[in-house]
């Protein structure tokens, strides 16, 4: 779908590993039908998606987009759970009750784990997921086939981190977080790797960088002034602008387009 929507999925799942009564089973993106999953799997599990996503173009800018994720979180379970905080020992029932409860405290699991400020992949997550602009949880149940489950969607519509330009030497900020925080875990150092190499090694010259990011032709980069002259579209940009006058030059030194 989207780096961003990776970069998402891959912090939520990272974030909420071990945190909930879930423990380490966190999925990704599973299209296996929830009935199935709770007869295979019947201890609680926590599923992660991105789902719709809808983006319209504001006014202001070309590059000002007003974005709706939505960030999917489902819960599932099938039997009876025996919670132990070290303090507490408490056995929910696999009755109607027991497991809506059950879903009740892996709801509040879940929100703390996603605010916990000592995560790093909860502070990467909240990087990327961006302004949440609404949540809403929706339930669920079933008994065919002799299994009893319930299950819940907690689905967080965002307008996330803008998709990132691919640069020339060094990864992008917060990408270059993200890329070191997979690189420190052997699952996902491969995928470490391979976004360190989708986002550098651009050879775009400044003014083609910026009409990539703007995503406009070159007629309208001649037509605002940020195109270079026909004829030396290679040459290096100006770095440095010196005006001789009769008190002396004045030197404007020109800061390169990032």
């Amino acid at each position: 779908m989207s780096l961003t929507g990776f970069a998402i999925r891959t912090c939520l799942k990272r974030a909420l590993r071990g945190a909930t009564l879930a423990e380490d089973r966190v999925k990704d993106s599973l299209i296996t039908p929830l009935d199935l999953l709770a007869a295979d799997t019947p201890q609680p599990l926590l599923i992660v998606s991105t789902d719709d996503d809808l983006r319209q173009a504001e006014v202001r800018t070309p590059r000002d987009r007003r974005r709706e994720l939505d960030v999917v979180i489902e819960m599932a379970l099938a039997t009876a759970v025996a919670i132990d905080d070290g303090t507490v020992r408490l056995e929910m029932p696999h009755t109607d009750a027991g497991m809506e409860a059950t879903l009740d405290i892996m709801a509040w699991q879940v929100r703390a784990a996603l605010k916990d400020p000592t995560n790093p992949w909860a502070e990467l997550y909240r990087t990327f997921r961006g302004e949440v602009r609404k949540i809403l949880t929706r339930r669920g149940a079933s008994t065919e086939d002799g299994v009893r489950f319930a299950a819940r969607q907690i689905i967080i519509t965002v307008d996330p981190l803008q998709e990132p330009e691919r640069g020339r030497d060094a990864i992008p900020t917060p990408w270059d977080g993200l890329v070191a925080q997979m690189r420190a875990d052997a699952e996902l150092e491969p995928y470490g790797d391979l976004l360190a190499t989708l986002l550098t090694g651009s050879t775009l010259p400044p003014w083609q960088a910026v009409q990539a990011q703007l995503g406009q032709t070159r007629a309208v980069m001649d037509a605002v002034g940020l195109s270079a002259l026909h004829g030396a579209e290679a040459e290096p940009p100006v770095s440095q602008v010196t005006i001789t006058t009769d008190r002396g030059d004045i030197v404007e030194t020109l800061e390169p387009v990032p």
